[in-house]
């Protein structure tokens, strides 16, 4: 290998249980597929419906292979991304997000985080599939090595794949990277429109990942099971059967999102709550705003937004987690600081703590806890 270039890629052994595991599935699946259209003597419109099923989790299997299976070229000038037939250069200066964050992915790497998006840039939660998913060409990773999670696979003989996942040694990749000019982003940076709507009320950031992947997960087990009723259950009674779950999926759906998606934006006058296609106006009148401490965030504090009661009374449990619990009478944010690093936390709506509480005092809101 020259001198002047560094090259990232997965060990071989990973690479092989990679592609056997992505083809292996396919055939399986494939073949159950078969076997039940056989043996129901049915046509192939229920092969096509098991079928569909199926090709809504395979891709997943697929990606993997492309996100892991990469060789990254890297020199002074840009990145060489090269994956069997396919290669694609970029030059440093087409490469606008170069994030160090501590986890990267399902291994839970530490490593650097690439894009070409200039506007599009990953979120702060710790978990950066979600954004390398929705940007497979354009977005790429290096990986520090000397942490990874093995996978045994096998019933009667397991066997342990203990291999690196593009990766490289880190004092080695930052050495050359100083040593190249390429500047690394260490923190957050934090722009004030970030927190601001179209009509200049202040917003929370929709962040969280791991609560979108579940609500995702939701969704897809209720195509899934439409398509098992329009193409493969044929009786009055599978619909009556399988219609009581989807009623049930949707209402877990509602639950996530109000719970754990909502968007909150605050004016002079109160603030608006807002999840799926609901909305709930509160005064600030009929509010009381606590600042508390928060293990979601990522400088450690949240606010806890409480409706008061006739009476005034305080509970003795009014922590960040109270909203979880009385999730009907109350709702929390996250605050957070500039200079923290990428990563720390897969925070949920989220807001700059300077900018918010000059907004309190501003509108004349009392803030207890200051």
């Amino acid at each position: 290998m020259p001198l002047d270039e560094l090259i990232v890629k997965s060990d071989e052994k990973w690479i092989k249980f990679r592609i056997q595991l992505t083809l292996g599935i396919l055939i399986i699946y494939s073949i159950i597929c078969l076997i039940l259209t056989v043996a129901e003597h049915e046509s192939l419109k229920t092969f096509i419906g098991y079928f569909l099923i199926i090709s809504l989790i395979f891709p997943i299997g697929l990606w993997r292979w492309w996100n892991e299976g990469r060789t990254i070229i890297i020199d002074k000038k840009g990145c060489l991304i090269k994956f069997l037939f396919y290669k694609k250069y970029f030059l440093w200066n087409e490469l606008n997000v170069r994030q160090m964050r501590p986890k990267i992915g399902l291994w839970e790497y530490e490593g650097v985080v690439f894009s070409a998006h200039a506007y599009d840039r990953p979120g702060d939660s710790s978990n950066c599939d979600y954004y390398m998913l929705k940007h497979p060409f354009t977005c790429f990773v290096v990986n520090f090595s000397g942490k990874h999670r093995p996978i045994m696979y096998g019933q009667a003989l397991p066997v342990v794949i203990d291999g690196e996942i593009c990766s490289i040694d880190k004092e080695r990749f930052i050495n050359k990277m100083e040593e190249w000019n390429v500047k690394l982003e260490t923190v957050r940076k934090v722009n004030e429109k970030d927190f601001l709507d179209k009509k200049g009320r202040l917003m929370t950031k929709k962040t969280g990942r791991e609560w979108s992947f579940r609500a995702a997960c939701v969704w897809l087990t209720i195509i899934m099971v439409l398509i098992y009723m329009v193409f493969v259950g044929k009786s009055v009674g599978v619909y009556i059967a399988l219609s009581p779950v989807i009623v049930f999926l949707l209402g877990v759906y509602i639950g996530i999102t109000r719970i754990k998606s909502y968007r909150l934006r605050m004016d002079e006058k109160g603030c608006v709550q807002k999840f799926l296609f609901f909305s709930k106006h509160y005064s600030w009148k009929k509010l009381r705003v606590k600042l508390v401490k928060s293990n979601e965030s990522h400088c450690g504090e949240g606010v806890l937004f409480i409706k008061k009661t006739e009476k005034g009374k305080k509970h003795n449990d009014e922590t960040y987690e109270y909203s979880k619990v009385y999730p009907f009478s109350s709702f929390s944010i996250n605050l957070e600081i500039p200079g923290k690093k990428f990563g720390e936390k897969d925070a949920l709506y989220e807001i700059s703590k300077e900018l918010f509480l000059k907004k309190m005092e501003d509108w004349g809101v009392d803030v207890e806890g200051l």
